[in-house]
């Protein structure tokens, strides 16, 4: 049931053509870590998704993919982050209603349950280690993180290199807090186990597979 007030969020415009187009895009993005991809699909999202985030949960989400939604972040002791809490959270319900109408989704309480978790506030989102791994005999039961940034460019910028990459390719997105880096390279000590990350801003996204590896540079 909708909230009152609320308008659920339609869905693709031509269902098998867009998701077909955000499949490739994913796809083009994962096999070229750092590369920016842009996902090309229309989309009027509900707050607080990206264009591109509603576009991969419409296309790869389904009945059998639970997914996790970062809820609101911060401390709620005065009056003004109480109603900031309170908007956040119908933000949040109508984005689950949204998941749940278009792809028939369960949504999960906790991270290591999801099959994919949707960051919209980085600078707040849990450690990598909340996330799952997968399991040895399953790696492919980990999560793949949704997150989304302000822009792709102009933070900490990293250098990539491993699988899909001919030599190097940097990268800088931003708003991401400083100890992720730290919690990527212990997320590569996992492998084949580990969680993966497209980073999305608009209808851009970048991917960031387990298998790629980060270095600091000095700009």
């Amino acid at each position: 049931m909708l909230i009152a007030g609320d308008t659920l969020h339609a869905g693709f415009s031509e269902p098998v053509f867009d998701s077909q187009r955000t499949f490739r895009a994913v796809l083009e993005a994962t096999s070229h870590p750092g590369r920016i991809v842009d996902v090309g699909t229309p989309f009027d999202a509900p707050p607080p998704l990206h264009p591109a985030t509603a576009a991969i949960c419409l296309a790869l989400v389904d009945f059998e993919t639970p997914v996790w939604i970062q809820a609101a972040a911060g401390g709620n002791t005065h009056a003004t982050e109480n109603a900031t809490a309170h908007a956040t959270g119908q933000t949040t319900e109508a984005l689950s209603q949204f998941l749940r109408f278009h792809c028939s989704s369960p949504l999960a309480a906790d991270p290591a349950l999801a099959a994919f978790a949707v960051i919209h506030a980085p600078e707040h989102m849990p450690p990598l280690t909340a996330f799952s791994a997968g399991l040895s005999d399953y790696p492919d039961r980990s999560t793949t993180l949704l997150v989304q940034v302000d822009d792709l460019n102009t933070g900490r910028r990293i250098q990539l290199s491993g699988p899909g990459i001919k030599h190097s390719r940097q990268l800088a997105p931003a708003g991401l807090p400083e100890r992720f880096w730290t919690e990527w390279r212990d997320n590569g000590a996992l492998f084949p186990r580990g969680v993966d990350v497209l980073f999305i801003c608009g209808s851009d996204i970048a991917a960031l597979p387990r298998t790629t590896r980060v270095e600091m540079t000095c700009t």
